[in-house]
Parts: structure tokens; sequence; C-alpha cells
């Protein structure tokens, strides 16, 4: 039997490099009872340091535009108010993508997988409420990454405590500059299945004036600027939650009060920077744009990293940096304050980038409720600046060269009888992988398996199991036809 199980070493790199995996375009649809989440195996054997959840629309009026999931449920569905996005958390198996799924309240408007809010609540072009989206997961382990200019590590953070330090944190990052990159998250020391991540939010998407077994809601903030990192979490004396994703989700994970939160930062990332843009947005700004055309000649964003953040104008947290939000979620019916609902919405096509804001009082663009970090910086912030950055991540720059590591399809066959040839089609095929080490066990499984692989130049190559010697390789051919193959050779 010959197989394929070459050891790959990466240089270092100071780009994004290619991500380790990529699901492609899979399938989501909210209020479905058994597609409404879904189990994305990235098998990477490690926690991915970043991961990047995409939600495409299939609907108009945003047909083919990329929304953001998020990392936190926020609320259920015990109230009569509309509500939407993605949620997801992670491990060093899989990534858990869920959408809103009615449990034991099933009013008329319920949860959607994209839902941009509407007037008189919300503002923007293109109003949508849509249940069938298409995902995308990727994730990219330490490697693919340039080494981070600062970590923090094992930051227990608890909801609902009355210590300050619980709930809000500052971390001095020393570097007199704006990071490149900021990941914060928190692994789930209560997660119904272990060592789940979720990913901090930039802002609350709803905020509860009045605690209850209704009221439930919380999350992971951040932001930052070129001195700090701010971290949030509810404050609430009891129904403050750290995560949520429970009733009015398509995957019940429950409700989790403490995390343990690492923070890790990235600086002067090299990586071609395709196009940036900052863009003034609020109540306040004359003659307010929320579609910016993309130029012509903009790279094809799937092969893309966008970075999408606010930059707050006012204080107490003006010049900070927090991300945006991928869905709405109004509430008229409990507000908190000093914001009852909130979060920049953003979405891209090829062409465009549109921008939901609130458009109520009672909303901000940012909001840290004061219910977070004993108040501590809480603000409600209704104007700020929008900053893209569009960086190409498939390649990165080793000695000032942009390198273009191997993409390999990794596909199993069963072996035909004295190695004739090979059964088709294959057992099981892996997509967009640059190490090919999960390959091995995969195929170990099947009695009579052969491993071929092909890379971007379409090279096939086979190579022998015990001492990786290259056994055959061809130019230009397609994965379909390995099967006419023949190779006359002793079987090892």
């Amino acid at each position: 039997m010959h197989y394929f199980f070459p050891h790959i070493s990466a240089p270092l790199i100071s780009g994004l490099g290619y991500p380790s995996f990529d699901s492609g375009w899979l399938p989501l649809i909210s209020q479905d009872r058994t597609r409404s989440y879904r189990t994305v195996n990235h098998a990477l054997g490690a926690v991915p340091s970043i991961v990047d959840v995409q939600v495409k629309s299939l609907d108009a009026p945003n047909d083919g535009f990329i929304f953001r999931g998020y990392g936190n449920g926020e609320r259920d569905d015990d109230n009569n108010e509309p509500y939407g996005g993605v949620v997801y958390v992670y491990n060093d198996v899989d990534v858990l993508v869920i959408a809103p799924k009615a449990h034991n309240h099933r009013y008329p408007v319920g949860g959607s997988a994209i839902y941009t809010g509407e007037a008189p609540y919300w503002t923007g072009p293109n109003t949508q409420s849509s249940h069938a989206v298409q995902i995308r997961v990727r994730c990219w382990l330490e490697g693919a990454l340039p080494v981070p200019c600062y970590n923090a590590s094992d930051i227990l953070m608890r909801s609902s405590s009355q210590n300050q330090n619980d709930t809000y944190q500052e971390l001095e990052h020393g570097l007199e500059r704006y990071p490149s990159l900021v990941r914060v998250r928190a692994r789930l020391s209560q997660a119904r299945a272990p060592q789940w991540y979720t990913d901090a939010q930039g802002s609350s998407v709803i905020n509860f004036g009045v605690e209850g077994n209704w009221w439930k809601t919380g999350g992971l903030k951040f932001g930052y600027n070129d001195a700090t990192i701010r971290l949030w979490t509810s404050s609430r004396q009891k129904f403050g939650r750290l995560f949520t994703a429970t009733d009015g989700w398509g995957r019940e994970m429950g409700e989790m009060t403490t995390g343990v939160v690492d923070v890790a930062v990235w600086c002067d990332v090299n990586a071609p920077l395709s196009y940036s843009a900052q863009v003034d947005f609020g109540p306040g700004i004359p003659e307010e744009q929320l579609e910016v055309p993309l130029p012509p000649g903009t790279p094809f964003l799937d092969d893309m990293y966008i970075q999408l953040l606010v930059k707050v104008n006012d204080n107490p947290n003006r010049g900070y940096l927090f991300d945006v939000v991928g869905s709405a979620m109004t509430n008229t019916l409990n507000p908190g304050l000093p914001c009852a609902y909130g979060g920049l919405i953003v979405a891209y096509s090829q062409n465009m980038i549109r921008m939901w804001r609130p458009n109520d009082d009672s909303g901000a663009s940012v909001c840290i409720p004061v219910n977070f970090g004993q108040g501590l910086n809480s603000q409600a912030a209704q104007e700020g600046v929008l900053i893209v950055r569009i960086y190409a991540v498939y390649g990165a720059l080793v000695e000032g060269l942009l390198q273009y590591p191997p993409v390999f399809v990794c596909s199993h066959y069963s072996l035909l009888y004295r190695d004739k040839g090979y059964e088709f089609p294959p057992i099981e095929i892996k997509h967009n992988l640059t190490s090919l080490a999960e390959c091995d066990s995969a195929c170990r499984s099947y009695r009579d398996c052969v491993t071929f692989t092909y890379d971007d130049s379409s090279n096939c190559g086979m190579y022998n199991k015990t001492d990786l010697s290259l056994v055959y390789d061809k130019d230009g051919c397609e994965i379909w036809t390995l099967f006419d193959r023949s190779y006359e050779g002793d079987e090892n």
C-alpha cells in the first residue's frame, strides 16, 4: 500500500498565512429543526488562534452580501421582539455554528439568521430578515500567523460577581501604538462539551434594564487603543452571563458565568493591504453614507481577511477600537442604560460595503452597558468611524517576497486487486489542507486505502508510506482521473 504522509515545515511569517482550514460555503437555516445548527469539523488537533465565521445572504435585497458571525447569543426566545444572528463556539476539533430556533416561545417575529433591524429603531440600506443562508468557517493555527507582540492568558472572569476585577480588566500592552490585530476569547469552564471557546464581541447587541429569568443577557466585550485593552462582562447581580445560547437557538449550549480569558495581539502584520478606508457615521454626520462602493479591481474577497472596526469619538472610550456586529436585536420592552440595544452591523459584497446603525436615542453603535464591569467606562456611542481593512491572506511575506504555501486536496481511495489502480469514487475527500497529518488517521481507518493529493498547480503525487519517496508524479491531472492510473511495483 502506498500512503502520503509527508512532513511539511513552514518558515516564520510576518503576514497572514494561508488558513489552516476552510470549510467552503455550507447551508444553514434558522427556525429549521435540524438545519439551524451545524458542527464544522476542522480536525486540526489544536485550538485555532483565529476563527472567522462568515454568513452569506442568499436573498434580496442583500443577495451575496457577507455578514459576520458573533460569539454570544445575548438573548433567548422569551421576548416578542425580532432578533437575529449566527453564533459560534469552537475547540480543538470543531466549530459549532448556531442560528435562531424557537423553543418554548413561538412568537410570530422570532429569530432570523440575518436581521438588519428596521425603522424606526435602525437605519440603513435594504432592510432584511432571512432564514436560509450559507456559512463559511476559516481557522488559522498559530503557525499560520506572525508571532504575537503581546499575549495575556489565564485571566479569570466571572459574570454576576460584585468583585470588579471579575467583571472588568484593563491590560497595558505597552506597545505605544495601535496593534494590527487583537483577539480576545474565553474558554468556557462550564460548557456542556469540554474546552469550548467563545470570541469576545465589540458591543452588546441587547441590554435589559430589569433583571429576571426572561431577561438574561451578557457576553464578553473588548476594545483597545494604543496603550490598553479593556475587557468587560456582565456585573448584573443575578442574571448576567459571560456566554449564553439557550432556548431560542438551534443548538442549546446553556448559560455560562465563568471563563478563562486569553488575549493575543499582532503588530506590523505585513500581509498585503489590498484596500483600506475610514468612514464617519452617526446621526450628526452631514450627508452620512451607509453604502460605500469598493473600487474597481478589488481582489476576490474570498481570498481576503476583512477587518471591520469602530473607532469611538467620545469619552470614556475615545479612540478605542471595537469590533462591528453581524446582526440586530431590537429592545423596546425592557431597555437598559445607557443603551437598550446596539452594534454597528456591516456587510460587504465584491463591490460594496453596507452599514446599519441604531437610529433611536436608546440605541448605540457601541453599547457597553452600565451593568458591565460595575459601570466602569460604560458608554453608548452613537457616532464613530468605521475602519475597513482588506488583507490578502493566501500568502505570507518571507524575506520580502510573497510566498504561497501548497494547497492540498486529500482523497482516500480503496486499492484495486494487485494495485492495478484505485476504486472510484474515493472513500473520503478533505479539502484546503496545508498539513496532511490528519489524512494519516483518516486513511488508517480503512483496510485498503491510499492517499492521493494535488496542489494548486494540479500536480498529482503519490508517496511511499515507509520512506516518503515519490512513487508517482504527473502534471496537469485532475482528481477524478486518478482511478485510471496503473502502478506496477511492490506493495509497501
